[in-house]
């Protein structure tokens, strides 16, 4: 069996239509091998057979040198810091509001995508990208159960990235094969001669 990559043709030359290499399930002969590059793949059958009669020069087959690849992926986390109490109005000073009754983990988390977030009154969540248009406050509660009125506790998003780096390493595999030295000639004669005599020609 053959392990996934690209073929390298380096020599290929078999007596025509008698001795076969079998790549994949097709068959080369005479100097007719496989196309350079072909991909291979794990199962893809590979064998060689010979009538041992004729030799030609014989044939190498390397499987290309895909060496290391590494694929990098990123893992992001939030993380969120304390940026003070700010007061707010009627014009929110955060203007997406995203719910009420939201825990601090549940609050971070709807206001993906943005730099900020604040929790109010009964945990009421805001987002925005910008804060304390309306200066800063001293009422806040952000411990407690219920956070102020018009005040928002306000927390910047700290986004953290780690790189995964993932390396698959494929080793060059060589082989190399050439036919079977010939049956001589005058050994061949004797065989036939014998088969002949054993059968009583």
């Amino acid at each position: 069996a053959l392990e996934a990559g690209t073929l390298r043709v380096e020599a290929f030359y078999t007596e025509l239509n008698y001795d076969f290499v079998l790549v994949g399930g097709l068959r080369y002969s005479g100097q007719q091998g496989p196309p350079q590059g072909v991909e291979i793949w794990p199962g893809d059958v590979f064998s060689w057979g010979s009538d041992g009669s004729v030799t030609r020069t014989g044939w190498k087959l390397c499987s290309a040198e895909l060496g290391a690849n590494t694929r990098t992926s990123t893992t992001t986390t939030s993380a969120a810091i304390y940026a003070g109490c700010y007061r707010d109005t009627l014009s929110r000073d955060l203007p997406v509001w995203t719910g009420a009754e939201m825990s601090f983990e549940v609050c971070m988390q709807s206001c993906a995508g943005y730099k900020y977030f604040g929790r109010q009154a009964n945990r009421h969540c805001f987002c925005g990208d910008s804060y304390g248009k309306y200066g800063t406050a001293s009422t806040c509660q952000c411990e407690g159960s219920y956070m102020g009125n018009w005040v928002n506790c306000v927390y910047e998003v700290i986004l953290e990235t780690t790189p995964t780096n993932t390396t698959t390493t494929t080793t060059t595999n060589t082989t190399t094969t050439t036919t079977a030295p010939p049956v001589a000639l005058e050994e061949t004669i004797r065989l036939l001669q014998r088969t002949f005599s054993d059968h009583g020609y």
